[in-house]
C-alpha cells in the first residue's frame, strides 16, 4: 500500500513542487498551498459518489459526449471551481495572478493524486508510469487554465469580474470534457487524436501564464 501512496502521489507533488519553486511566492503561502492540495485530495470522494450515482442511474443509456462532458469535465471542474471560490480564495491575499494559478494547481494536483490512489488500488502499481504523464499532467494545465481567469476576476469588478469568473470554470470544463471524449472514442485513433489536442492545452496553458506574468507586472508586483 506505501508503494502505491508513493507512486500515486509523487507526479503531483512534482508538478506542484516546481511550479512553486520556479515562482514568487507570497507570505504564508507554502502552509496555505498544502491545506489546498489536500481539499483537492478530499474532492475525490463527493465527485465519485456523484460519478456512480450518475452512472447507476443513466447505465448505458448515456452516450459518450455526455459521460465525457457531463460525468467528467463538468463534475469535476464544478467542484474544484467550486471549492477554490468558496474556500480558498476568500481567505487569501492576492497579490497576482500568481496567487490564484498556484492554489488552482494545487486543487488539480490533489484531485489527480487522489484519483491515482484509486486508480493504482484498483490496477496495481504498474500503471503508475502511464498515469505519471498524460492524466496529471492534464489536470494540471486544465487547473492552470481555471486560475488565470480566476486571478483575473479577483482584479476586475461589474459585469467583467463575473464574466472571468465564469470563463474559470467554462474554460477547463470545454478542454476536460475534449480530453475524456478523445479518450471515450474509438482507442484506434486516440494516438492521433490526443496529440494535437495536448499541444493545444500547452499552448493554452503558456499563453495564459505569459498574459499572467504581464498581468502582475502591470499591477506594479
Amino acid at each position: 500500500m506505501f508503494a502505491i501512496i508513493t507512486a500515486a502521489l509523487a507526479p503531483s507533488i512534482a508538478f506542484l513542487s516546481y511550479y512553486y519553486l520556479t515562482q514568487e511566492t507570497t507570505s504564508g503561502s507554502f502552509y496555505k498551498t498544502v491545506r489546498t492540495f489536500l481539499f483537492g485530495m478530499l474532492l475525490v470522494f463527493p465527485i465519485v459518489t456523484v460519478q456512480y450515482a450518475l452512472t447507476e442511474e443513466t447505465s448505458t443509456e448515456a452516450s459518450v459526449f455526455f459521460q465525457a462532458f457531463l460525468y467528467a469535465g463538468l463534475l469535476e471542474e464544478f467542484f474544484k471551481w467550486f471549492i477554490l471560490c468558496a474556500a480558498v480564495i476568500p481567505f487569501i491575499r492576492i497579490h497576482s495572478i500568481y496567487d490564484t494559478t498556484l492554489y488552482a494547481l494545487a486543487v488539480g494536483l490533489g484531485f489527480a493524486a487522489a484519483e491515482n490512489i484509486l486508480y493504482l488500488a484498483a490496477y496495481g502499481v504498474d500503471i503508475a508510469f502511464g498515469r505519471a504523464f498524460l492524466p496529471v499532467a492534464s489536470h494540471a494545465l486544465f487547473a492552470c487554465t481555471m486560475g488565470y481567469y480566476i486571478g483575473k476576476a479577483s482584479f476586475l469588478k461589474g459585469a467583467a469580474g463575473k464574466m472571468f469568473l465564469f470563463l474559470g470554470l467554462a474554460v477547463p470544463f470545454v478542454l476536460h470534457g475534449t480530453y475524456d471524449l478523445l479518450l471515450l472514442i474509438d482507442r484506434q485513433y486516440i494516438v492521433y487524436l490526443m496529440l494535437p489536442l495536448g499541444f493545444l492545452i500547452c499552448w493554452i496553458a503558456v499563453r495564459k501564464e505569459e498574459k499572467g506574468k504581464r498581468f502582475r507586472q502591470m499591477e506594479g508586483e
